[in-house]
């Protein structure tokens, strides 16, 4: 289980290896003068840009892994002991029944599927309908499907829930879409949740092995290295002093940074654009 604030992906020498390439490194001490201070605001930045990056609705991941339990979750359960990261339920969509259960999951890559219910009501109104057997749950890690396919070879426990979906389905005819009655308890990501970057021995590509995390990692570093220049850029427009001592330098030192920012946004972009492009699939939408 994952501590509950994920562990850094990338180290603040990284980012300062982004700034130090084009000469933005000498800046830092309009922030803080000593450099533990200095790296105390680069972890800072590195944080706030891996959540950024996370919460992108497009990339639908988390960085390091996650065990994810569908709101509310059971009783007795605790955030941080028993899972990461709580998502809201599914929707029920009739059309989507009448062949194979599919679900976009909301994360990825996905590493298990612990379970799925259909479940009404909350707290001690609750009704669970039905566990799908984990024998008809089939998933595309790297694109975050989920599908539920009852045609595997019948156990006691399958046959049993085999005859109540037909049942299930008449109760739900005459409802086209039901919101948040489908619970999915899974777990997504990349790296492993107890994951250290600053470890000996810490590879993304070996601790990552069955997904390619690595344009992603230095996604974060590129969006943590622009939050650092927009934070040096405002503090050196309102230092002035010998940076910009003349209506020339200023205009030089601002063109700089424009392009620096430029640069950093459009790899950026292309990362992600990159991203989507390969493991989104067509046409399906999440609910």
């Amino acid at each position: 289980m994952a501590a509950t604030v994920p562990p850094l992906v990338i180290t603040a020498a990284d980012v300062r290896e982004e700034l130090s390439g084009s000469g933005m490194d000498r800046h830092l001490s309009r922030l803080a003068t000593d450099t533990a201070d200095q790296n105390t605001i680069i972890e800072k930045a590195i944080r706030e840009e891996q959540a950024h990056l996370e919460n992108d609705v497009e990339l639908r991941i988390f960085l390091t892994r996650r065990v994810i339990k569908s709101r509310p979750a059971d009783t007795g359960l605790e955030r941080g002991t028993d899972y990461d990261h709580l998502d809201d339920a599914y929707d029920w969509i009739k059309d989507d029944f009448e062949g194979f259960g599919t679900f976009l999951l909301r994360r990825r890559p996905v590493q298990s599927v612990e379970r799925v219910r259909i479940k009404y009501g909350h707290g001690s109104d609750a009704v669970n309908v039905i566990d799908m057997p984990s024998a008809w749950l089939e998933y595309d890690s790297e694109m975050g499907v989920l599908n539920i396919v009852p045609l595997v070879g019948m156990t006691t426990e399958q046959a049993g829930a085999l005859l109540l979906l037909p049942v299930f389905g008449t109760g739900l005819r005459n409802f086209p879409t039901i919101p948040k009655i489908v619970h999915i308890d899974y777990t997504a990501g990349f790296l492993p949740s107890d994951w250290v970057v600053t470890d000996e021995g810490a590879d993304p590509m070996i601790d990552s092995p069955d997904h390619d995390v690595t344009e992603l990692l230095k996604c974060v570093r590129y969006l943590a290295t622009v939050d650092m220049l927009r934070k040096v850029q405002r503090a050196v427009s309102a230092g002035g002093g010998s940076i910009s001592l003349d209506g020339l330098s200023r205009s030089q030192n601002t063109a700089k940074f424009k392009q620096e920012l430029d640069d950093y946004e459009a790899k950026i972009k292309e990362i992600k654009a990159n991203y989507v492009s390969a493991y989104n699939p067509p046409n399906i939408f999440m609910v």
